[in-house]
This record gives C-alpha cells, structure tokens and sequence, in this order.
C-alpha cells in the first residue's frame, strides 16, 4: 500500500545514547529501510549487520541495534535521510495516471529536496547580505600532501579562500596563548625594544659579560651609586688609568708589595705614619733629615751602635749634660788620641789579661784589688809607700829611697809644711852633689 502524506520537518533525528539498543525513532517518511544513514558519533553503521528498521503507516519509524552493538552511553545516535538521488516512476503514453502515483512522485522529489535542505543547513554558506562574487570556492592542491593539516584563510584582497598555516604552526601558537597575552598587554614596550634591536644585538653577542654583569649586580649597583657621587672613586680610577704614568699599573706591577701592606699589623703602623703626615708633618722633617737617618741604618744594620746607646742611655744623658755644662765632653774630644792611648793601656777586670800587651800596660784586678803593671813580660803589683806624711811625723826612716843613696833620718830630712799634703825635702850639705831621684812606692 503506498504512503503518501503530507511531508513536512527535516529528515534528520538524533539521540544521546542510554547504552541501549534501541529502539531509536525518526519522524521523516521513508519508502524503503535503506532510504536512511545511522552514525553512532561520527562512525556509519550498517543495515541488518549493526541495525534493523521498524516502518509505522504512515512511513515514519525506528532503528534497534543489533546483539553486541549497542551504542556506549553517552555516544550520539543519528537517523538521517539517504535516498538515492533517483527517479523510480515511469508513465506511460496512454496509460493510467492515478493520484497515487502522482502522489508517490511529488512525495519522492519532495523528500529528495528535504533531503538535499538538511545538508545545505549544515554547510558554510554567506550571509543574505553577501554582495561577494559567488560562488567562493575551497582552496585544494592537487598533491594532496599539501593539503595536509592545513588551515583555510581569506586572500590578501579578501574575495577568496585560500590555503592558511599548518595546524602545527597554529598549535604552537594556542600553546603559548598566554604568553601572546602578555605580550599584548606589553606592546609600547615590546615597540622599544623593537626600535633598541641595534643595541640588543649587541647585547647577544657580549652574552658572556652581561652573565658576568648579572653575577655581580650587587657590585653594579655600587658601582653605580659611586659614579653618582660628587668625588667619584671609580672616575678617579678611570683618569688614572688614562694617565701617561699609571699609579694604579705601578701598584699592579707591585702587587705583591701592596699585599705585605695590607696585613693587618702593617696597615696599623700605615695608619700611624699617616698621622704623622697630617697635621704635624714630621714625616718631612724626617725626609729633610735623610742623610742622618741612612747613617743611623748603617749603625743598625752594622754594630747596632745605635742599640748600645739605648742600652747605656742614662750615660748617654749624663753625657748631654756635660755637653750643656762645662763641656768636659769637648776637651775629650779635642784629646781623643790621648784618650785612646789611655783607653787601650789601662783596663779593669776579674782576670789579669793575656792578648794585646804592650809594656807600661796597667790593669786594676778586681778579684784580688791590686793594681798592676807589665812588664814587658808579665804582670807586676804596684806597691804603695807608707804616706810619706805620715812617716815623718813618726820620725820613721824607712819610707822611700833617694836613688838608693840617701837615707830619710841621715842624709835627708822631710819637714811638713802643713799645707794640706806636701813637705819639703832637706838634704845634708855634705851629700847635695849626689846626682838622685825621687821614686814613690
């Protein structure tokens, strides 16, 4: 019996699955099963393998999936009119013309039309507006590799499509959507540093210094913070360095000098000779004086004269005194070769002496107080007279000799002449052509 209603709506429905097999209906009119398409997503099943079809009267119906082919929950199930694009109707000349068979025709090419709508509907048209030249063609390269995971964009001119960037390059992009956004947000200063491109290149190839810069920033800000100074240390360096001589290139030369120099005991007597340049200045006193100071080196380096001056140096200031005084030290002076005679022909000490004799040499033994002379040979003790001042109060006759010949008491009388020490020698008128001589001790 042949269905020919009235058709309306689109011949397409579509249903989110439950996990069931069905059954699934549509509401477009069919005239055979395999006037429709199933798609579970976007995967074609088949007639009687995946489903079968159920028809109602009026040519609408349903699809049950098969054992086994149930779609997944949650998949989307769509019935779609396919028809083939046919024409199966033939009238002949003469021959009856029902209404039904009118009918069935008009119905087919009507559902052939919807059929044909439902797909238009879901094509990218133009708007009604539209005055662009039609149609717009999609862009295709017959090597079909170049078309691979290509986008489509709009000409230069905008009046046609044509093949875009790849899907890779756009990918790369959506990766880094953030960071474009940030960029974006930033643009005047992405404009500068566009227009400092000459310095930045710069920059690139002097990378290894500005790491080094950037290890160092906080040495860079002190830097920086010096040449902002009204006396900056680091221009002061910098003039320096362009001088014809360099005191900085001098302390490098001398590096190691600076180094003993900069030890903590060195640089405290540093501090103190500085004190001495300012505000006294005796450092150039001491400079005016340089001859003196090089003879008071030699005698350190040399006997250490200066050391035994230290050590004796309450006779050194007696010294001074007599220099401000009477001035023996003077006479001294003028008398030194008498004074050097004296100093190598007497001398003091525990033992008698054994090198350097000379004939006439005295000594004073301390160990046994006596003083003694040499004899050319060996050492003699002085022997001291009975004072003579004492003896001839005792009327004595035994002090002394007159060149072995006179006798004090026979032929020589002393007579004090109570001055304080001395006598007067008498000899007897019969002996006063006797040639003598006075020897004491």
């Amino acid at each position: 019996m042949a269905v020919n209603p009235v058709l309306t709506g689109e011949r397409r429905n579509q249903y989110t699955s439950s996990g069931s097999l069905g059954p699934y209906n549509f509401t477009f009119v069919i005239y055979a099963d395999a006037d429709i398409s199933v798609y579970v997503n976007d995967t074609l099943k088949t007639l009687t393998t995946h489903y079968t079809v159920s028809t109602n009267a009026n040519g609408t119906g349903s699809i049950t999936f098969t054992a086994g082919n149930a779609p997944a929950s949650g998949t989307l199930v769509t019935i779609i009119g396919n028809k083939d694009l046919a024409r199966t109707t033939v009238f002949t000349s003469g021959g009856p013309l029902t209404a039904d068979a009118l009918e069935t025709e008009f119905n087919t090419g009507l559902a052939l039309l919807q059929q044909l709508d439902e797909k238009i509907s879901r094509a990218i048209t133009l708007p009604i507006e539209t005055d662009a030249t039609r149609p717009i063609e999609f862009p295709y390269d017959n090597t079909e590799a170049n078309n691979a995971d290509r986008l489509l964009k709009f000409n230069s001119a905008g009046s046609g499509l044509e093949l875009g960037p790849t899907t890779t390059n756009v990918d790369a992009l959506a990766a880094i959507a953030a960071d474009i956004s940030t960029v974006a947000g930033i643009s005047a200063d992405v404009t500068a540093v566009a227009a400092d491109g000459t310095d930045i290149g710069t920059v690139a190839t002097n990378i290894g210094s500005v790491q080094i810069v950037a290890t160092n920033i906080n040495d860079v800000i002190t830097v920086a913070n010096d040449l902002n100074e009204a006396i900056s240390e680091v221009e002061t360096v910098a003039n320096d360095l362009n001088e014809a001589v360099s005191e900085i290139d001098t302390v490098g030369q001398n590096i190691g000098v600076v180094q003993t120099v900069g030890d903590s005991t060195n640089i405290a007597n540093i501090t103190t000779v500085a004190g001495q340049i300012s505000p006294t200045n005796n450092i150039s006193t001491v400079a005016a004086a340089n001859a003196n100071i090089s003879t008071v080196a030699t005698n350190l380096s040399g006997s250490n004269t200066i050391g035994t001056v230290a050590t004796n140096i309450s006779n050194v200031n007696t010294v001074a005194t007599d220099l401000s005084g009477a001035n023996n030290i003077g006479t001294v002076a003028t008398n030194i070769v008498d004074v050097n005679t004296f100093a190598l022909r007497y001398r003091i000490g525990a033992t008698d002496p054994t090198t350097s004799l000379d004939a006439g040499d005295l000594f004073f033994n301390s160990t046994s107080n006596q003083l003694k002379y040499y004899n050319g040979s060996s050492w003699e003790v002085v022997q001291a007279d009975t004072d003579i001042k004492a003896a001839v109060s005792a009327n004595d006759t035994t002090p002394g000799f007159l060149n072995g010949k006179l006798v004090a008491g026979s032929n020589v009388t002393f007579t004090e002449n109570n001055d304080g020490g001395n006598e007067t020698l008498t000899i007897a008128a019969s002996d006063n052509s006797i040639p003598f001589a006075i020897a004491l001790g």
